[in-house]
């Protein structure tokens, strides 16, 4: 699992370490703190070894420079991912791995962008090639060798799922590319557990329906059946997360404000369903959050199933250096117990 990562002139981010990095890892801080700045960093990271994002249909490099803004490419704006938009500056992220640390260059002026420094070259995980040089024009076929001893890391990055509310607005896509693969293996009747507890008591089944010129997901109770769309936002988001978690068997989860338009006793079980699938199918989540209720419950949940959990506050000064706190189960206690939500320490 990723113990720490380092990040050098990435968007708002000048340098940082995260460390302490745990199955269960919380960010909080205040805005701008650099804390989707973190998650964004490690998917960039990813399309070193698959460039096209599956579950949205589009490439990750794309959608990491329009994500905020729902605007622009890579190939009209990537210098918005460089701090203070500075393309001479070296973007470099690195991922430490057991006792390796593997570094990251992401070059402005070659495609694709992302590569692995390794000791003579750069090379892309995807394609099994490589260039000696960020000058290089031509890249070379890599020693099979070398491509076998970094199948590991190939998988974890292959593997790693970005969760945003960007994505949790499109359920089109998400039951495109989810829906067969849960079904398949009846999965979904996990899904229908999770929803009984908290959001739908009343909630039986999924299924389709039709609706003009399409079919629709729609969520079965005993008295109706209701399209995914016309749920609320809680339901609503709780399927949809579930259905891509249990479609995509993830190494790492990054998941942006898992708390929204969440009911705390709803949130619950949406947090209890994805930290027992992490111990089930021994996954990483790393989740940024404004939520006091979302990191007492992820504390809790996480003491119950021996999950090792960690919580980190980022603080950013004004010149992009990010400093970081942090906290373990019993530090957070204590915080509250003294009175202090652990999301204003900035104020301390």
């Amino acid at each position: 699992m990723l113990k720490a990562i380092e990040i050098e002139n990435f968007r708002g981010i000048k340098k940082a370490k995260i460390d302490n990095l745990k199955q269960i890892t919380i960010l909080i801080g205040k805005n701008g703190s650099g804390k989707s700045s973190i998650l964004e960093a490690l998917y960039l990271v990813s399309s070193c070894a698959s460039k096209v994002d599956n579950v949205r249909g589009v490439y990750k490099i794309n959608y990491v420079v329009s994500r905020r803004g729902g605007r622009g490419t890579w190939a009209s704006s990537h210098q918005v991912l460089w701090y203070l938009m500075d393309t001479s500056k070296v973007l470099l992220i690195k991922l430490h791995l057991k006792d390796k640390v593997n570094r990251f260059l992401v070059l402005h002026d070659k495609l694709p962008p992302t590569w692995l420094l390794i000791n003579d070259g750069l090379l892309d995980l995807e394609k099994g090639e490589y260039l000696k040089s960020p000058d290089t024009v031509l890249s070379i076929k890599a020693p099979n060798e070398l491509l076998s001893e970094l199948a590991d890391l190939k998988k974890l990055l292959k593997n790693i799922v970005f969760i945003d509310h960007t994505l949790l607005s499109e359920p089109k896509e998400i039951e495109k590319y989810a829906w067969a693969r849960v079904a398949a293996k009846r999965l979904d009747k996990l899904i229908i557990s999770t929803i009984r507890e908290e959001f739908e008591p009343e909630a039986e089944g999924l299924t389709y329906i039709p609706m003009n010129d399409e079919y629709v997901l729609s969520l079965q109770t005993s008295r109706t059946t209701v399209r995914i769309d016309d749920l609320g936002d809680g339901v609503r988001i709780a399927i949809l997360a579930s259905l891509l978690l249990l479609a995509t068997n993830p190494s790492l989860l990054l998941i942006e404000e898992p708390e929204n338009h969440m009911h705390p006793a709803g949130l619950k079980s949406y947090v209890k369903f994805m930290f027992k699938l992490a111990k089930e199918k021994n996954f990483q989540i790393i989740a940024s959050t404004h939520s006091l209720e979302f990191i007492i419950i992820a504390k809790e949940i996480a003491k119950q199933l021996g999950l090792k959990l960690s919580t980190i506050f980022i603080e950013r000064s004004p010149e992009g250096m990010v400093e970081t706190r942090n906290f373990n189960l019993k530090d957070t206690e204590i915080l509250s117990k003294l009175g202090i939500d652990p999301r204003f320490l900035y104020i301390y």
